[in-house]
């Protein structure tokens, strides 16, 4: 048996690849697969998807972790070979005692065998992406990567910035394909930058647009980028295969479709679409001569941390606070509420906090709120206005209402706002005061 590891920017895939006449797996331990079932090879063998794993900002403890269960679950003494490919594979392959094998030659490897009829390949991972253009070999040989495009160092449009932006909607990343599906319309969000993309989509919200409508606008903005940056306005030859952990969301898949015009057959999408990079080093790894092959350490050395090597990093002195008001040291207690005073409300309503301030005719602070706005500025405005409502019921008289932020206008509309103000003058107004 020959073990693949691909170890990308956000997470790591262990895969297995078991040859014609290859061992038995031992009893029980296809339990522990991510996925059991195998992946059968034109050319005999079968592939397995053993794991997938956030890495967490730490390869260089989170991988010997796994290669140390897997060893043990397999049984060290089976596992003939273990190949490292991906972003950080190179220097992690020395620590693991494997062998390390390129990114492009594994995806390419892992697809061929398992997709003879493919000529183009997507692949959109965590922060990379790249397409590759496969032209059938000659006189019988395997197919050869006729042309290449890979995206630069700006993450966008990638699946870690999907990530983000699900984590900035309190959403996981699992539930976005099936919200992208259910809508009917989407929100126009920019692709090329993540900056960008995430104003628009802060916009959209305070637009009225819901979660689903700017989710499905962010695939089709991925899609249109990976069209347009990374593919280049080549037409790709078909089939093409979809490989990387971002096709999990089908909302991204149903966008690649809609952007390239294919149809239903044009496509393939691997069962292990996020580990084929994985699965080819494991069929590379076969592939090495006995003396050459490397079969992994079983107790790997974790690197040691900045800290524990006592790295001191140069710094300057703290900035001085002489000349600086600190207007949380001039907070006082809320006044008791008294007879039924008329008061004044006001909402701040932003991309990531809404906040609510309720003042007397003296300017005294009666009550402040600060919430999440959640991806959800209608519904958190809605809650926190029953709440207040609650509290002080008829004991106050609101006479006036005003709105700031980014979703000053919708709000404003909605509680029918006396006076909507910019942030500039908000902050101008409330400081002087």
């Amino acid at each position: 048996m020959f073990l693949g590891i691909d170890v990308g920017s956000i997470s790591v895939k262990f895969a297995l690849f078991v040859p014609p006449g290859g061992d038995l797996l031992p009893e029980g331990v296809r339990g522990g697969f991510q996925d059991p079932e195998p992946i059968a090879m034109p050319e005999g063998g079968l592939a397995y998807v053993l794991s997938y794993d956030r890495l967490l900002g730490d390869p260089g403890r989170k991988v010997p972790e796994r290669l140390v269960h897997w060893l043990e679950a397999l049984g060290p003494s089976r596992v003939a070979g273990v190949a490292v490919t991906g972003k950080a594979g190179k220097r992690l392959s020395e620590k693991l005692e494997a062998n390390y094998e390129n990114d492009f030659r594994c995806l390419v490897k892992a697809v061929s065998a398992a997709y003879p009829e493919v000529r183009t390949i997507f692949e959109m991972g965590g922060e990379n992406a790249k397409v590759i253009r496969l032209e059938p070999g000659r006189n019988g040989e395997a197919v050869r990567v006729e042309d290449y495009d890979t995206n630069g160092d700006c993450a966008a449009g990638t699946g870690s910035f999907i990530d983000q932006q699900a984590h900035r909607m309190r959403l996981s990343v699992e539930e976005v394909g099936d919200m992208v599906v259910r809508a009917a319309t989407s929100a126009r969000i920019a692709g090329r930058c993540s900056v960008f993309a995430k104003s628009d989509m802060v916009h959209a919200q305070q637009k009225g647009f819901g979660p689903e409508e700017i989710l499905k606008g962010l695939c089709e903005a991925v899609a249109r980028n990976f069209k347009s940056g990374i593919n280049k306005g080549k037409d790709p030859v078909p089939k093409v295969a979809l490989a990387g952990g971002l096709f999990a969301n089908q909302g991204v898949v149903r966008a690649i479709h809609d952007a390239f015009g294919f149809g239903s057959s044009d496509v393939v999408v691997s069962r292990g679409f996020a580990h084929l990079s994985a699965i080819g080093a494991a069929l590379a790894s076969a592939e090495i001569p006995e003396g050459v092959r490397k079969r992994g350490a079983k107790g790997s050395p974790v690197p040691e941390s900045a800290g524990d090597a006592g790295v001191i990093f140069p710094s300057l002195p703290p900035l001085s606070t002489e000349n600086v008001v600190f207007l949380r040291d001039r907070v006082v207690p809320s006044p008791r509420v008294e007879g039924r005073p008329e008061v004044f409300l006001g909402i701040d309503v932003g991309s990531v906090s809404t906040n609510f301030a309720l003042l007397d005719w003296e300017g005294n602070l009666l009550k402040e709120i600060y919430v999440s706005t959640q991806g959800r500025p209608v519904q958190v405005v809605t809650d926190e206005l029953a709440d207040m409502s609650k509290e002080f019921g008829d004991s106050v008289r609101i006479r006036g209402v005003g709105t700031t932020g980014s979703g000053r206008e919708l709000i404003g509309e909605l509680v029918g706002a006396d006076t909507v103000q910019d942030e500039i003058t908000a902050h101008k107004t409330g400081s002087t005061f």
